[in-house]
């Protein structure tokens, strides 16, 4: 069974026809890629990981451990580069304030600097924490490697086993419901329409072949 193939059956599972499921989703709901990102009629959203090896899902909590935090705890405060040198500001007579954060957090050994986004979370002041965009949390498995892993699903998170069907690509199980996480909120308008955008431009990478379609991991 592979990535794809759970993917789909997820995708059967929540409804494509009447919510937006889109795979491979690059932001995420978090900010990371989601294997699938679920938003409902409601405006809740539910982000799906899928795992087909257990040094996948080992790797998953090794990898991600900012994530996992979130998910739980919410968005730290987030510093934005300021623009421009300590010079540039002192020469304009501005204040320095967002500058001295800014090194000050670089200067941590409690920072972990996300560069792609040319931000910096600071893991030292969880009190301030925003909302983010996942309501629930899912990992889903082959029917074998979730009953292996069932015991080590972190309390945030629910799980589905897809179990061998003779008729299609697999019949998903709950195993674990997921709750519904404190700190998150429903998806933004301007949210829901990047996703969207993505499908739209993804289908016509797949038609001119640009790239070839790629459900999940």
């Amino acid at each position: 069974m592979t990535g794809s193939d759970i993917a789909q059956r997820l995708a059967t599972r929540f409804d494509y026809n009447r919510n937006i499921v889109l795979p491979n989703y690059a932001n995420g709901l978090v900010g990371w890629e989601a294997d699938l990102v679920v938003v409902r009629d409601s405006g809740w959203a539910e982000e799906i990981e899928v795992k087909i090896s257990l040094a996948d899902f080992r790797a998953e909590f090794k990898n991600k451990g900012l994530k996992h935090k979130i998910l739980q705890t919410g968005k730290p405060k987030t510093l934005y580069r300021p623009i421009g040198s300590r010079a540039y500001f002192v020469n304009r007579g501005l204040p320095t304030d967002a500058l001295d954060e800014w090194e000050e957090a670089l200067a941590s050994d409690e920072t972990d600097k996300l560069s792609y986004r040319g931000q910096v979370h600071s893991l030292r002041d969880w009190r301030n924490c925003s909302p983010h965009h996942c309501r629930r949390y899912w990992f889903a498995m082959p029917h074998e490697l979730a009953e292996k892993l069932k015991s080590e699903i972190p309390p945030y998170a629910g799980l589905f086993s897809i179990e061998p069907c003779q008729w299609n690509n697999g019949r998903v199980r709950e195993i674990i419901k997921a709750p519904n996480l404190k700190q998150s909120q429903k998806v933004e308008p301007g949210t829901v329409s990047h996703i969207l955008k993505c499908a739209y431009y993804r289908m016509w990478e797949f038609e001119k072949g640009y790239r070839k379609p790629k459900v999940a991991a």
